[in-house]
């Protein structure tokens, strides 16, 4: 494919452009670290590694998933070369501000440039011909928590007069801003996945639905800022309770193929992560690495395939490498073990560094043999 088609499908589609990009960011953000134990760096890395995974690894596929099927599920025009560009400009404008330590910047840029692709869909919306299911008001939900967070994180780090609301946006950025938009896809992905039909099919009333998005949402976020002020376990355990009870609602039982599989587990761990974040509060930071990799980078890896896959015609390679996935899928599990239980041993560096390479290898496997798909088309 020449590179005027792959810019122009890009356009179309761009997720072509933004997983790639994702990818080489969540790679350069978790290298960090074992080159900062070996020696190689001495920047302790802590704030651009979560900066570089949040508004970077995991905001590309955000926004490479949404801004193809955004327009098509509102049937709407796709996004344009302006557009596309504009974003992508601001996303790496962002990852370099964070590389040279500018924090204050790149999260400026990434707030520029949620606001940019919320006010794109929303002109889509207007203009849109059907609605989404009732539960991507999650999704919205989602781009509004980052949106709201990142410019909590800009307030503080230009003022230095707010670290109560840095702590709220740190939240909003780093959970809600992928939790919500996850659980309002997934249960969705997962029945287009399987081949079932739509929930919204199964449920005569939208309105019913799309209240019960909004307060899980809502109740999420509630939690987010109470725990600013009070540090009552209870917190947490609701607001593990109300994924659960949505999940329990919104996930379909019957049915099983691989992407599937890896789908549901993501699910599930993203419930495990939230409890365990209410049983160790102490070890925040240990437990929301159970939601990050055995919940959000799994679920984006098991979208990201079946997107890159279908689009490009080559669903059937499902059938013949579900090695390589299935291999994926355990290093990232042995990767989020051996994060989790890192700061509970002596061994924690050593732990981390294991972690960090098992998260590198997985996921230069699932780029080597899904990523090379994005420049083929489906009609080609």
């Amino acid at each position: 494919m020449r590179i005027g088609q792959y810019a122009k499908l890009s356009c179309e589609e761009p997720f072509r452009i933004f997983f790639p990009v994702g990818v080489v960011i969540g790679l350069s953000g978790v290298l960090l670290w074992p080159l900062f134990y070996m020696g190689i760096t001495s920047t302790y890395p802590a704030t651009v590694h979560a900066r570089f995974m949040s508004e970077g690894f995991l905001s590309c596929f955000i926004f490479g998933f949404l801004g193809t099927a955004g327009p098509r599920v509102l049937s709407a025009q796709p996004f344009s070369g302006w557009e596309v560009s504009r974003l992508l400009a601001l996303v790496g404008a962002a990852a370099m501000a964070h590389f040279w330590s500018y924090h204050a910047l790149g999260d400026t840029f990434f707030t520029g440039a949620l606001i940019f692709f919320a006010a794109s869909l929303i002109r889509r919306f207007r203009q849109r011909q059907d609605s989404p299911p009732p539960n991507f008001s999650l999704v919205a939900l989602g781009i509004l928590n980052g949106i709201l967070g990142a410019g909590l994180l800009v307030f503080n780090e230009w003022t230095g007069l707010a670290p109560t609301a840095y702590r709220l946006g740190s939240s909003l950025v780093n959970i809600g801003f992928v939790l919500l938009p996850v659980l309002g896809v997934g249960p969705f992905f997962l029945r287009r996945l399987l081949d079932l039909p739509s929930s919204d099919d199964l449920v005569p009333a939208k309105r019913w639905t799309f209240g019960v998005a909004i307060l899980t949402g809502l109740t999420i976020d509630a939690s987010f800022a109470q725990e600013l002020f009070n540090s009552n376990p209870a917190i947490g355990w609701i607001r593990c309770a109300v994924v659960l009870g949505f999940l329990a609602r919104t996930v379909p039982r019957r049915g099983d193929n691989s992407l599937a599989t890896s789908l549901r587990m993501s699910l599930i761990t993203l419930v495990a992560g939230l409890g365990l974040m209410a049983i160790l509060p102490g070890y925040r930071v240990p437990a929301m690495h159970v939601l990050f990799i055995g919940g959000f980078t799994v679920a984006v890896f098991s979208v990201g395939t079946r997107v890159v896959l279908g689009h490009s015609g080559n669903l059937h390679l499902l059938g013949t490498r579900r090695w390589f996935f299935l291999v994926a899928l355990l290093l990232l599990i042995v990767a989020m073990i051996s994060r989790f239980t890192a700061d509970f041993v002596a061994t924690r560096n050593e732990h981390l560094i294991g972690a960090a390479i098992c998260w590198l290898v997985a996921t230069a496997l699932w780029a080597l043999l899904v990523l090379p798909y994005v420049t083929r088309s489906e009609s080609a």
